[in-house]
């Protein structure tokens, strides 16, 4: 018995040893021509790319594509549909635009545009120039924009040229919220107002190569502050006596005049999977009323975007601060501060939570591409508001954190819907368009 036991061993030992010599045999003889493994990938995939078929786009795909081509269109000439936000917060917008190019064989091209939101914000606007490059070209955004985004309008596609133009804006955004000014305002001072802005601006860019642009903007703002109406908020005057929110009462028109520098060196700026950006605006606002309201503004950003193992997975950082320094005797108005809160900030919060003088943001994304159409992300923001700048560091910060999901077209993130969450609890935004 003992015997037997002993031929059983044997022969699964000669067994075993075969089976490994046998294996070690297959693996050590790699294709000669092949010499690491970025080679055998290669390799693999021009096999693959030799037998695979066509791509078929599936129904929704096609729309996708079809959507992309209606509203990123690079052409300035005649009727285009657009699809996007009119501002954070506004919702889902849907409008037009129409270019009409060198009127009466002359080098002078207009623009209209108009888009109204799913909240029913409205903006419409008139630019009248050389607006030929315009498409490729750096500029920078009407004042009602946020801060946060002042960096995402730009083009997807960026070369040498220049534009030169006069530009009409008017904006009405009837749902803003405003909770009070600071770090510690109360969630439950929230109310809202409406905020009407008219811009007249000329406006001057210039793109010295396909990654630097630099922009100039100066005009007229004039703003006019009504009762919100969303019927489930009390009006700001309800809740904000008029001297906590400054140009509450007197909202004067303003000159002003801005100027920015990009430096994009993405390799694709609607959904970037390396390289960079970085940019600075420097600002100056000055009430038409009195000197009030007078003050300088400096903002820098810049963002970093870092692969992970393969094209389909990176890591996005952002950092971003902005300064408003008053002159003496004068404040900043609380309709023109910039704010942190909501799907373009920190998105564990409100749209418009935090607002003061000054703010920094920091936010990281890790990003993966499930397909070519649908990305998944993970993101952690951090950021707050203080009115001195010497209250400028890393401390006493507000944080959320969450995931989402991307619908992908192209280039570009054409839609992207989030949650996060923060010490106020959970927020869900559906946003067009990148994060950053």
């Amino acid at each position: 018995m003992a015997l037997g036991h002993r031929i059983r061993i044997g022969t699964i030992v000669v067994l075993l040893s075969a089976g490994i010599t046998l294996g070690q045999s297959e693996v050590s003889s790699p294709d000669p021509t092949v010499t690491t493994r970025a080679e055998l990938w290669r390799k693999a995939k021009l096999e693959k790319q030799k037998t695979s078929s066509p791509l078929k786009l599936s129904f929704i795909e096609r729309m996708l594509a079809s959507a992309e081509k209606a509203s990123f269109s690079p052409s300035p000439a005649g009727i285009h549909p657009t699809l996007g936000t009119v501002t954070s917060g506004s919702g889902p917008s849907f409008g037009a635009r129409y270019g009409l190019m060198d009127i009466g064989g002359l080098p002078v091209d207009l623009s209209l545009r108009a888009e109204a939101s799913t909240r029913r914000y409205q903006a419409y606007g008139l630019d009248l120039g050389e607006l030929s490059s315009r498409e490729t070209t750096f500029t920078l955004q009407p004042l009602s924009r946020r801060l946060t985004t002042e960096f995402d309008e730009g083009p997807l596609h960026k070369e040498p040229g220049r534009t030169f133009y006069l530009d009409l804006t008017y904006h009405r955004f009837p749902q803003e919220d405003f909770y009070g000014i600071g770090p510690g305002s109360p969630r439950q001072n929230r109310s809202d107002y409406l905020y009407q802005a008219r811009l007249i601006a000329v406006v001057w860019g210039m793109q010295l190569n396909s990654w630097l642009g630099w922009s100039v903007r100066g005009g007229v703002l004039g703003v006019n502050i009504q009762p919100g109406t969303d019927e489930n908020l009390p009006d700001v005057n309800q809740l904000c006596a008029p001297g906590s929110a400054p140009g509450l009462v007197d909202a004067p028109d303003f000159l002003h005049v801005e100027t920015g520098l990009l430096a994009d060196y993405r390799d694709r700026p609607g959904d970037a999977r390396k390289g960079g950006m970085f940019g600075v605006l420097l600002a100056h606002f000055d009430d038409r009323g009195g000197d009030q309201f007078r003050f300088n503004r400096i903002a820098v950003e810049t963002r970093q975007y870092i692969p992970l193992w393969s094209d389909y997975r990176r890591l996005a950082v952002r950092f971003l601060t902005s300064f408003d320094r008053p002159y003496s005797g004068s404040e900043v108005p609380f309709h023109l501060m910039e704010s942190l809160g909501g799907s373009s900030s920190i998105r564990g919060f409100n749209e418009y939570r935090f607002r003061d003088r000054n703010l920094l943001l920091l936010s990281a994304e890790y990003r993966w591409d499930a397909s070519e159409f649908l990305q998944m992300v993970l993101f952690y923001d951090a950021g707050k508001v203080f009115s001195r700048p010497g209250d400028f560091d890393f401390t006493g910060l507000e944080k959320g954190v969450g995931g989402g999901i991307r619908i992908k077209s192209g280039r570009t993130v054409f839609l992207r819907a989030e949650l996060g969450h923060s010490r106020e609890g959970n927020r869900l935004h559906f946003k067009l368009g990148p994060s950053f």
